[in-house]
């Protein structure tokens, strides 16, 4: 699988950053990275998404003062396509990724780097992001919705540390912190997906584990990402991440999750209440609402913020409605091209 101690005069790590036209987010998380311990055989690669003559300036003037930096400025792409082009630009036999409005604790990557050297075995390493210290109300609770089985269920160890470490799933890790070692991916020529809108890295990292690599999920590896400012911005994410899993099912049906559909079915639940007024139908939405009280106000008290409690009343159903719509959306589209 790779013995990373074994690398002499190679790079170890490769942190892959894609940016496009976020200045002040990518000067912070640069920041943050270079003043963190990189190992001595270490490269910072920044993929720019797009023309952006003032973070190119930046690029400039961090790459003179510090030497592992290296940027490409490409046309704009997908996501997947421009992290492809980070992949080929990389020379180190740990690929870093995360975002670029990140920013991380001051060991991770040390700690990523023993962590592949104590499991050969492991192709993929993860952890948490990280609602940062700081945030505004709104994204404090939304941050909150996220790491609730309720909120996000097996995708919640996504947003906060969660026990040991331990062998894991796609479901459990993603993008902004994610750790491959690059012979998982350059042996048989794996890259992300560029054509989907999101999701990209849970069908690469069943890939990854069809070639036999495992994955590990590590709470120790925290970085803290921003979360959405706005209602819009929160419910176009949860959107986004609907279509992303209906994407990641077409391509691969066997990580379907009867989780996934829920949020569908009780779009459907009311949409039918509403449209017959049928008793039975209330039901399933009484007892939705009955586990959203009892979730928000638990999720309140053990983060000790009572504020939360009415936002987060609202915000679960807007969550699932808007996953839901997403993946229905996604579907359907799909269904269209055909």
């Amino acid at each position: 699988m790779g013995d990373i101690s074994a690398v002499n005069d190679g790079i170890v790590l490769s942190v892959i950053v894609v940016t496009h036209d976020r200045v002040a987010s990518l000067e912070r998380c640069l920041n943050f990275v270079f003043g963190s311990t990189l190992p001595e055989r270490s490269e910072v690669i920044i993929i720019v998404n797009g023309k952006s003559k003032d973070t190119l300036e930046l690029l400039s003037k961090y790459s003179s003062e510090h030497p592992q930096l290296k940027y490409y400025p490409i046309d704009r792409t997908t996501f997947g396509g421009t992290r492809n082009f980070g992949i080929d630009k990389s020379s180190g036999e740990i690929l870093y990724f995360i975002d670029d409005d990140v920013t991380v604790e001051p060991d991770l990557f040390v700690k990523a780097v023993r962590k592949f050297e104590e499991h050969p075995e492991v192709g993929v390493i993860g952890g948490p992001n990280i609602t940062p210290p700081g945030s505004s109300w709104f994204q404090r609770c939304s941050g909150y919705v996220l790491e609730t089985y309720f909120g996000a269920a097996e995708m919640r160890y996504r947003y906060r540390p969660i026990g040991a470490d331990r062998l894991s799933n796609e479901r459990k890790l993603i993008l902004c912190n994610l750790a491959v070692r690059s012979s998982a991916l350059r042996e048989m020529n794996l890259r992300f997906n560029d054509k989907v809108v999101s999701n990209e890295e849970n069908i690469l990292l069943q890939q990854v584990k069809y070639h036999g690599y495992g994955m590990l999920y590590s709470p120790e590896l925290i970085v803290y990402h921003e979360r959405r400012r706005t209602i819009t911005g929160y419910m176009g994410q949860l959107f986004k991440y609907g279509r992303g899993r209906m994407h990641n099912i077409l391509h691969d049906p066997s990580t379907f999750n009867p989780l996934f559909i829920l949020p569908l079915a009780l779009i459907l639940d009311v949409s039918l209440l509403i449209l017959s007024r049928n008793a039975v139908f209330a039901v399933p939405a009484l007892v939705y609402a009955v586990v959203d009280v009892l979730s928000s106000a638990n999720k309140a008290y053990h983060e000790r913020d009572v504020t939360s409690f009415p936002a987060l009343l609202i915000l679960y159903p807007l969550a699932h409605f808007s996953y839901g719509v997403g993946f229905v959306y996604q579907m359907f589209k799909n269904e269209s091209t055909r």
